[in-house]
């Protein structure tokens, strides 16, 4: 029985770190831009704009200069789930204008395709933490919190990122970058003015699957409220039924009470 929990265990971990939303077909290429304007899930806009921060090949004949602004379709955006899945917006590229230019370049019919995520660099000494940890959860066939919790508590009480306090900014920095992780959501895609992306390509039919799963998620969201506002209606009515058939009663016993009287 411990095996089969450790091999399944295992299996989580794998498919959790490996399995990612932006993996496509063929050589992929990556950039970081600044995104030039607010985007939340809550008003999506149907177009994007980014600021690239160097020179970038993104087909043989097409090679994005530094600082330029990207113009971007937006196709879906994707908020943040469960198992560590970060939100993301699936984009097509327009155009882009190099600057001090006046007229952008258009390559909308080169049907690129790009997913966009937070950027957040990768610290060494962090990933090496969580490394360790993840290899005793795997070999112990159990997970073994408590390697970097003193680690990252300490760094998040002196960096005081999450909050202004220092113990709950200890707590936040420990619980978010811990072995915990596997059960957290993802980083969410509501981002502001100037925020670092990552821009990353995938294949046309890579770009369609994601904005249908979406889609699909979306409809099945609607549903899911849609049901549990009718439950909550029908509680109310019940509710207000019962609060009247108490005030009638009521007032049927004070009634009785005066014609006695």
């Amino acid at each position: 029985m411990i095996k089969i929990l450790r091999n399944s265990l295992i299996l989580l971990c794998i498919m959790a770190i490996t399995t990612l939303p932006v993996l496509s077909k063929g050589n992929p290429k990556s950039m970081l831009a600044n995104i030039k304007q607010e985007f939340n899930m809550n008003n999506i806009p149907s177009e994007v704009y980014f600021k690239t921060s160097k020179k970038t090949k993104i087909l043989d004949e097409i090679t994005i200069p530094q600082r330029s602004i990207v113009r971007a379709e937006v196709l879906q955006a994707q908020k943040e789930r469960r198992w560590h899945k970060s939100g993301f917006i699936v984009c097509k590229l327009k155009s882009y204008l190099v600057e001090m230019t006046e007229e952008p370049v258009d390559i909308s019919d080169k049907d690129i395709y790009i997913v966009v995520k937070k950027y957040e660099p990768v610290n060494k000494k962090d990933a090496a933490i969580l490394g360790t940890e993840i290899l005793l959860t795997q070999s112990a066939a159990f997970f073994a919190p408590g390697v970097d919790i003193l680690y990252f508590f300490t760094k998040g009480a002196i960096l005081r990122e999450k909050d202004p306090n220092w113990f709950k900014a200890g707590v936040h920095n420990a619980y978010d970058n811990s072995i915990c992780w596997f059960w957290l959501k993802g980083k969410t895609i509501d981002v502001k003015a100037n925020e670092r992306m990552n821009l990353k390509t995938v294949d046309e039919s890579k770009a369609l699957k994601l904005t249908k799963q979406i889609q699909a998620r979306n409809v099945k969201y609607e549903q899911k409220l849609i049901k549990k506002q009718a439950k909550a209606e029908i509680k109310n009515q019940k509710k207000l039924a019962k609060q009247e058939k108490k005030k009638n009663k009521k007032n049927q016993k004070n009634k009785k009470y005066k014609n006695r009287g």
